[in-house]
């Protein structure tokens, strides 16, 4: 009323249901064709914004605002807060220059550097192995490729052992080696 302009940008607070609202949705969405696609029953927890299978976290989505430009020769950056997370991937919705619209996704490892924020850059996702992803099909996809992936490592790990590949004894005395 009196013309006074905070410093901070404030408009993250109008927008924050709304994004909210987005992750919801994207979660609700990639439950629904995991169930379909690949048979796994998928529990939306964290206010709906992650999901569980198995009781283990797998997937958890995140919104990143994009930072304002510090200069033409800076490349863009984006800041997303973490939450509890700290385990599983990370779908990350990165945000245009407006923080009106989502730009593009990012797929990651969630054993990143402990912090409140993912900070994201192009060197960042270099360094963190990220996978760009142009929209959020190719998201998903991506995300049923590392879940069928590590379903399909925890099923071949879990098999027991035939005499072939448990460890022996070399057949000769006193060597006390092993092989395999």
């Amino acid at each position: 009323m009196i013309g006074y302009v905070a410093p901070r940008d404030r408009d993250w607070l109008d927008t924050r249901k709304f994004w909210g609202a987005e992750q919801v949705r994207h979660a609700t969405e990639l439950a629904e064709v995991l169930s379909a696609d690949l048979g796994l029953e998928a529990e939306l927890v964290q206010g709906g914004i992650s999901l569980d299978i198995g009781g283990v976290r797998q997937v958890s989505f995140l919104v990143a605002r994009r930072l304002a430009q510090r200069g033409a020769d800076h490349a863009p950056q984006w800041k997303a807060y973490r939450r509890q997370i700290s385990s599983g991937l990370l779908a990350v919705m990165r945000l245009d220059a407006t923080n009106r619209a989502i730009e593009d996704y990012v797929l990651l490892s969630s054993p990143l550097r402990a912090g409140r924020y993912v900070w994201l850059s192009s060197d960042s996702l270099r360094r963190h192995h990220g996978v760009p992803c142009a929209g959020k099909e190719e998201l998903i996809k991506a995300i049923k490729a590392r879940l069928a992936k590590s379903n399909h490592a925890a099923r071949a790990s879990s098999a027991p052992l035939n005499k072939r590949t448990k460890l022996s004894r070399s057949k000769t005395k006193g060597s006390g080696e092993r092989r395999l």
